[in-house]
């Protein structure tokens, strides 16, 4: 006993040199001392005060048992949802601290419950849902006007009869519009992408960051891409949103009400779910066939659904081109102002396909502009070329046509969404702005029977005018993804 009591004087020396090692030594202490002693977390999303607004879904359930000093990796939720407002986390009651989800803590001695954080819709009120005022030529706002998140949606057709227009390349086709719909007036900025594709993360669509790792190959978010169900939805190289492992997204000052890039068809398709859910209509979502671990070979759409989505092909060359029922007055009465090609089509004897009363852009112009896209004719205002001068009016592009053989550079950049304080783009005859220019804008079509297509409409900072024309299109990979492709959104009045 005497010699064993020698050797146990050098204990002291020992504690010291372990104690900076103090969390592992809590684990030991736990486990060898009384392996009864453990504490749990719980997950719950009362208390609710705001029973006008009722809590759907389930918490997540934590069937781990932790000892003092192990480290807690904070769940995600599970489908829970509260109608016009978002889940942004959970908070301790008692210590009033807040834990993102997938962040960590470490265990006292006690249980822990944590209560579902919920902060009001960012984007106004869910009445969005609800018929939009107009008559379709004159527009029809609806949402928050004051909202500053670009979130304002325009009335494109209101009418139920039928409408016809002309549709392609040479305007020799035609095209019908059946339903009602309603359309953006920007292209989604990356103020509203970024809170979104926030929101998804913080209710767990995404798996969760773990020590470092994340536990999918098919769903997941890193610094470089985020994926879903083994979809890539966009490149952050692109974009001026980014990621990072404290399990936020960033944004680029000055850039908040830029369009969108690096989106992919299915980031913008996911966009268009995700929004719907966060508005508290799960039930409208018009793209299914989607889980974390797959697309179900190829998605399905429903228009019928009132949830968000993107336009159709045809619905964006209807809203590109429509004019109304009359030629506005500041338009050219004559081509004489103007020169060769200042035409505007109605019904008429060449056009008798056409649905009566309407008139409609040319295929070669910009949306929104006076005259075709390389008119070279002198504008009548200086010597400008007729179609930069209109074209620049409405368009952010690159090059345009000061002869029929010379092409001059703009070296354009991408802009705020129709325009900076000091230069306001003009918007179209339904009150849209970059329908031409800025972005190309993803337009979604399923007749394909290999998964979605996506047809790339309206043309880049990065094009010449002609690209931008309402007629021209371009087809891309569904995971094709640059950082001159963004989206805007339409929905099924």
């Amino acid at each position: 006993m005497k010699t064993i009591l020698k050797k146990l004087t050098l204990i002291p020396l020992f504690i010291i040199i372990f104690s900076c090692k103090q969390d592992d030594l809590y684990n030991t202490i736990g486990e060898s001392e009384d392996s009864s002693i453990y504490y749990t977390v719980k997950y719950d999303f009362v208390p609710d005060l705001d029973s006008s607004y009722p809590v759907e879904g389930y918490a997540p359930v934590d069937t781990n048992k932790y000892y003092r000093g192990n480290s807690v990796t904070v769940l995600p939720p599970e489908d829970l949802d509260k109608q016009n407002h978002s889940f942004s986390g959970w908070h301790n009651e008692v210590t009033g601290e807040e834990y993102p989800v997938g962040s960590e803590f470490i265990m006292g001695e006690e249980d822990v419950t944590l209560y579902a954080k919920w902060t009001p819709n960012p984007f106004g009120k869910p009445t969005v849902f609800a018929n939009v005022v107009g008559d379709g030529s004159a527009g029809g706002y609806f949402g928050d006007d004051s909202n500053s998140n670009n979130f304002k949606f325009i009335c494109a057709k209101n009418s139920l009869t039928a409408i016809t227009f002309p549709f392609g390349n040479v305007d020799s086709g035609f095209n019908t519009i059946n339903k009602q719909f309603d359309i953006s007036e920007t292209e989604v900025t990356n103020r509203v992408f970024k809170t979104v594709l926030q929101w998804a993360y913080n209710k767990g669509k995404f798996y969760h960051y773990s020590y470092g790792y994340y536990n999918s190959t098919l769903t997941y978010i890193n610094s470089t891409e985020a994926k879903y169900g083994g979809k890539l939805l966009i490149r952050f190289s692109g974009s001026a949103i980014s990621f990072s492992n404290n399990k936020e997204f960033g944004l680029a000052a000055g850039l908040e009400d830029y369009p969108v890039t690096g989106v992919t068809l299915y980031g913008a398709i996911m966009f268009c779910n995700w929004l719907t859910e966060m508005f508290g209509y799960k039930n409208e979502r018009v793209y299914t066939g989607i889980t974390k671990d797959s697309w179900d070979g190829f998605v399905k759409a429903d228009p019928d659904k009132k949830g968000y989505r993107l336009p159709a092909d045809v619905e964006w060359e209807y809203a590109a081109r429509y004019i109304g029922s009359t030629i506005p007055i500041d338009y050219p009465g004559s081509e004489e102002t103007l020169g060769e090609g200042c035409l505007f089509y109605g019904k008429n004897s060449f056009y008798s396909d056409l649905t009566n009363d309407y008139f409609w852009t040319p295929g070669n112009y910009l949306s929104g502009a006076k005259t075709f896209c390389n008119n070279i004719n002198p504008s009548g205002f200086n010597l400008e070329p007729a179609g930069k001068y209109y074209n620049d009016m409405v368009a952010v592009y690159n090059d345009y046509y000061v002869d029929v053989d010379t092409l001059i550079s703009r070296t354009s950049a991408l802009s705020k969404v129709g325009g900076t304080a000091d230069i306001i783009r003009a918007h179209n005859q339904l009150n849209l702005y970059d329908m031409s220019g800025n972005v190309w804008e993803w337009c979604y079509d399923d007749s394909s029977t290999n998964g979605p297509k996506g047809t790339l409409r309206g043309g880049s900072y990065k094009d010449d005018a002609c690209k931008l024309r309402v007629a021209n299109k371009e087809t891309k990979a569904s995971d094709h993804s640059d950082n001159n492709i963004g989206f805007r959104l339409a929905k099924t009045r």
